[in-house]
């Protein structure tokens, strides 16, 4: 995508259609595993939806969990050294991740392809969303200045089964934890 193509074919904003692709990712994956979800009207504490669980077996029978969506088309955003993908927050984020809540906050991070007309695939029998999301707690993690660049492994997909476990840990008053710690830069 060139950076001159700021709007899609319909008109709307590219970056209005990133927030768009990552909350269809999430919502397919909240349709397979029957799970509600909130949008707040404001987005003021970093916070694009809330996934409720019911009747699970923890102590807490209808954890939550907090997502921040971001997505990214860039190229450079993986370092195939370390299999990470790499995104920069504003301060504001970063500040609002970091913060300790009774309610889990995951930076959740939406890789999509290059050209916008790639995002989504069609045919006669389904539909299929382009590339993948990764998760990342920043619960605890020092205050930074300047620019605040994340490295969340790969291994850290967001899929049915990692969604799943997170509520699962919450419902048990669990951390939700990082597969490294101190991604950032």
């Amino acid at each position: 995508m060139s950076a001159k193509n700021t709007h899609g074919k319909g008109g709307s904003a590219v970056s209005a259609s990133k927030e768009s692709l990552s909350f269809a990712y999430i919502s397919a994956l909240l349709a397979k595993l029957s799970l509600n979800h909130n949008k707040p009207e404001i987005d003021d504490q970093s916070v694009d939806v809330t996934v409720y669980g019911r009747k699970f077996d923890g102590a807490w029978k209808e954890p939550q969990l907090q997502l921040q969506l971001k997505c990214t088309n860039k190229k450079n955003c993986f370092d195939k050294n370390s299999n990470e993908i790499i995104i920069d927050l504003t301060n504001k984020n970063y500040e609002d991740l970091r913060a300790t809540s009774p309610i889990p906050k995951i930076l959740v991070v939406h890789h999509a392809p290059d050209e916008q007309s790639d995002w989504v695939k069609e045919n006669t029998y389904s539909i299929e969303l382009m590339n993948m999301s990764y998760w990342y707690i920043l619960r605890g993690f020092p205050k930074v200045d300047g620019k605040k660049r994340i490295r969340i492994p790969l291994a850290q997909r967001l899929d049915s089964e990692s969604l799943l476990k997170m509520l699962e840990d919450t419902s048990h008053f669990r951390l939700i934890n990082n597969l490294e710690l101190n991604n950032v830069k």
